[in-house]
């Protein structure tokens, strides 16, 4: 169940942050989905007017539902829609195809707000990662986009012990996109 420490929960209704905060904490891959998760955000976009939204991508995202986030983030054409579709992109493994669109929502390749608002969180908790994530990389709004798509796929495949890690900066990435997100 993910802790919304970075919501402004005052923005969002009690029903809307009941579904977000039951939710188990999304993985770093495309994980199954949790059915429990998905039918009580199917009720909550449907109810909520949420339907085809950027919101309604992460909260596909956060039910596993990669097909359906990937369906609304690809029909917006914005910064916002691009960050959503490179982390749908990152969590089913296309590494490159995620750092391409994480590159398209950079403005004349000036990093976007969510990556300075994330490198600053993580450079705030940087003291409890470990030394071997380097993460330098990460606490740089220029590299933290790249760099956590690589640390995600290390983690999968050679650093296991960076995936607890990695899973609570994604979901710092998540609630910081959600809240830019209409």
């Amino acid at each position: 169940m993910p802790h919304s420490d970075l919501l402004p929960a005052s923005q969002y209704d009690d029903t809307l942050l009941e579904v977000i905060q039951s939710a188990p904490l999304p993985g770093l891959d495309a994980q199954p989905i949790c059915r429990d998760t998905a039918d009580r955000v199917g009720k909550v976009i449907a109810t909520g007017g949420l339907s085809g939204t950027l919101r309604a991508a992460g909260l596909w995202l956060l039910a596993g539902e990669l097909d359906q986030s990937h369906s609304i983030s690809q029909s917006h054409d914005s910064a916002v829609g691009s960050l959503w579709h490179g982390i749908m992109h990152r969590r089913e493994g296309d590494l490159s195809n995620a750092k391409y669109w994480f590159r398209r929502s950079c403005a004349g390749g000036t990093s976007h707000g969510l990556h300075r608002q994330l490198a600053e969180v993580i450079s705030e908790h940087q003291s409890t990662l470990p030394e071997s994530m380097q993460v330098d990389d990460l606490t740089s709004a220029d590299r933290v986009a790249n760099s956590l798509v690589d640390h995600c796929g290390a983690a999968l495949t050679r650093h296991p012990d960076w995936r607890q890690h990695l899973e609570q900066i994604c979901w710092w990435e998540w609630q910081l996109l959600f809240a830019l997100s209409d």
